[in-house]
């Protein structure tokens, strides 16, 4: 019963998927915000002491714990010691976050899938996790790109272009 209760309740939250509300913030607060969630699991790597942008800080946390806590899950699947490497960078535009494992990897034959809703390799998933972090990421205007070899581990790489969604004449009014 509580396996059907949790997958209504994802099935719920994917389709009522709202659409990100940018607002200007600092993305250093939300990696630190995380790093204190996470603690010794996480280790956080900021190449700036500020990152000002308009994004969900809310939309893009969730995208987050969706990773880190399936990178969590991968390094305990072939156990190794749990530890993400959360990384925020500056890029032309905007920003780029590096969430890096060293679990189980995804195979090369699943690559292709693992954005898909239902797509799930694990018993007990529902495979809503990845496809709710790119529906994220794409709110935003960013990509997510993934690397990964299998037993060594896995790095997904969110683009955001930090960029207003507000138009200029939007602005004047």
């Amino acid at each position: 019963v509580e396996s059907l209760r949790r997958l209504v309740r994802e099935f719920g939250q994917f389709a009522r998927l709202p659409r990100p509300v940018p607002v200007e913030g600092d993305l250093v607060d939300l990696m630190r915000d995380l790093d204190h969630l996470y603690g010794d699991r996480l280790e956080l790597d900021l190449k700036a002491d500020t990152l000002v942008g308009w994004f969900d800080a809310a939309a893009l946390r969730r995208a987050l714990v969706n990773l880190i806590d399936n990178g969590l899950a991968a390094c305990a699947e072939v156990g190794v010691t749990a530890k993400i490497t959360l990384t925020l960078d500056r890029a032309d535009p905007g920003a780029d976050i590096q969430v890096a494992d060293r679990g189980a990897g995804i195979p090369a034959e699943n690559l292709d899938r693992i954005f898909e809703p239902d797509f799930t390799t694990k018993g007990d998933g529902m495979g809503l996790g990845l496809a709710v972090v790119q529906g994220i990421v794409a709110g935003h205007g960013g990509t997510v790109r993934v690397e990964s070899v299998p037993d060594q581990g896995t790095t997904f790489t969110l683009h955001l272009p930090l960029t207003s969604t507000r138009s200029p004449k939007e602005d004047e009014s």
